[in-house]
């Protein structure tokens, strides 16, 4: 029985999802936003472009309680509309218990299975050991190395790019 679960994000859950955002300790995430009424304005665009088929935005839940976020983005060219790339982040009190790993299989499976894709990609900091160790514990093979990728929070980093495909 599995950990975790997915559910479609709601504006309901700006408040939870900022704080998580906002926690100094995402050291290797985009800054969260401003406000919860701008936290609100990004749930309502991701809504937006779920029912365009370009981002599904899933709150992750365990016992009920929401402890973070994941995603799948699709590019809007269709040369590439066979790829995704999928992201996530947890609550710092969630960190180390399986579940980034547990969310990146169900996501992959909605790719696959659902979405009807057949490239996954993750991008991750290089710095950023145990989303490394996500990537690769599901399977997924580091192909390149992405110079100056990244912005978070004023750090400009380098990032792998991790891929599977069927």
């Amino acid at each position: 029985m599995a950990k975790i679960q997915l559910r479609n994000i709601r504006v309901s859950d700006a408040k939870d999802i900022y704080n998580i955002l906002n926690n100094p300790e995402f050291k290797y995430f985009t800054a969260g936003p401003d406000s919860i009424e701008a936290q609100k304005e990004l749930i309502r665009g991701s809504i937006k472009s779920r029912k365009q088929g370009l981002h599904y935005q899933y709150i992750i839940t365990y016992r009920g309680r929401l402890v973070g976020c994941c995603s799948i983005c699709r590019l809007p060219s269709p040369a590439k509309n066979h790829i995704c790339s999928i992201g996530y982040f947890l609550d710092e009190k969630y960190w180390g218990r399986g579940f980034a790993t547990e969310a990146v299989k169900m996501l992959e499976k909605i790719c696959f299975e659902e979405l009807g894709l057949v490239r996954v990609e993750i991008i991750v900091v290089v710095q950023n050991i145990a989303s490394r160790r996500v990537a690769e514990k599901c399977g997924y093979k580091r192909e390149a190395r992405i110079k100056k990728w990244l912005n978070c929070r004023g750090t400009i980093f380098d990032c792998y790019m991790y891929s599977k495909v069927i």
